[in-house]
């Protein structure tokens, strides 16, 4: 592999799964045990793992997401994978502006991006479900021309699709990130390298 990459955060707690993916808490003292392990990764594995921004139902502590990531970071010596949809979730959770949560973290450390479909659950509206299964918003999409134009060091954009699209879905939602990209100017690294 050129890198790994997983979200930090818990779907298990020992042998036991957990409902729903949690991220950490957001503290230093927690950024930088992460940091560490992420170390240990580095000494064991000739692929840098990238730290993925995690998705958000929930958030707790004293750090701000864009906090968090920077010290995460520097504790690990990790670049990220930039989930734009994480990022929205956060956003959404904590009532603020997605461009500014987004602009808060390390964008100079993303090498990947994330873009997904999801919906705002009808009973609870500060609850993004990232659900791989419905259509990209436009909020989302907004936060991939964002990580395009701002992220320097983005390589690739991935797509996460679900079990709940169709065929005309996904080919609907490919279009929607080529063209996203295309007006930011942005180009796969291969394609770039050779160009």
């Amino acid at each position: 592999a050129v890198w790994t990459g997983e979200d930090i955060g818990l779907w298990t707690i020992g042998p036991y799964a957990i409902p729903y993916f949690a991220p950490p808490i957001f503290d230093r003292e927690f950024a930088r045990e992460i940091g560490a392990r992420i170390r240990d990764m580095r000494a064991l594995s000739p692929a840098p793992f990238l730290a993925e921004v995690p998705s958000c139902t929930v958030a707790t502590g004293r750090m701000d997401l864009g906090s968090f990531f920077v010290e995460l970071t520097e504790a690990g010596g990790c670049d990220i994978v930039l989930d734009v949809s994480h990022v929205y979730s956060y956003a959404l959770l904590t009532g603020r502006d997605p461009v500014a949560v987004q602009s808060s973290l390390p964008l100079h450390c993303v090498r990947e991006a994330h873009v997904a479909g999801g919906r705002i659950d009808p009973e609870h509206p500060a609850r993004y479900v990232d659900s791989h299964s419905d259509d990209i918003r436009p909020e989302v999409l907004a936060l991939l021309n964002h990580a395009a134009r701002h992220c320097a060091r983005l390589e690739a954009v991935t797509y996460e699709i679900g079990v709940g699209l169709s065929a005309a879905d996904i080919d609907h939602g490919v279009r929607d990130i080529e063209r996203v990209l295309a007006g930011a100017g942005w180009k796969p690294a291969h394609l770039t390298a050779s160009a």
